[in-house]
């Protein structure tokens, strides 16, 4: 699945070097996905599913390599900075390193 040119919209911090983008992630889902967008009081949620179960953190460490490779980022400029447990998830973006090796 192509991501959408528009998925800059959802940065809730946007600064020279660095961006958050907010998650609403379903976990154990039949296929990694990107759902669309979510709003929820007035914030704006990129919404993923992810195969992988929420054991161990190997779901956080699943998302970061699906929007690494969605987006085409190197997977070292994304990092899970809040809801760690939860599916509501803060994802911080360092914008220094976001174009992936070719």
């Amino acid at each position: 699945m192509t991501v959408p040119i528009y998925y800059k919209s959802l940065l809730l911090l946007n600064q020279r070097h660095m961006a958050i983008i907010l998650l609403k992630v379903k976990v154990s889902a039949k296929q990694n996905k990107i759902e669309g967008w979510l709003e929820i009081e007035d914030k704006k949620y990129l919404k993923i599913s992810i195969k992988e179960a929420p054991e161990e953190g190997k779901a956080n460490r699943a998302i970061v390599k699906f929007l690494a490779k969605e987006l085409d980022l190197k997977q070292n400029s994304l990092e899970i900075i809040s809801g760690h447990t939860s599916c509501y998830k803060m994802l911080y973006v360092d914008r220094q390193l976001t174009l992936a090796d070719h």
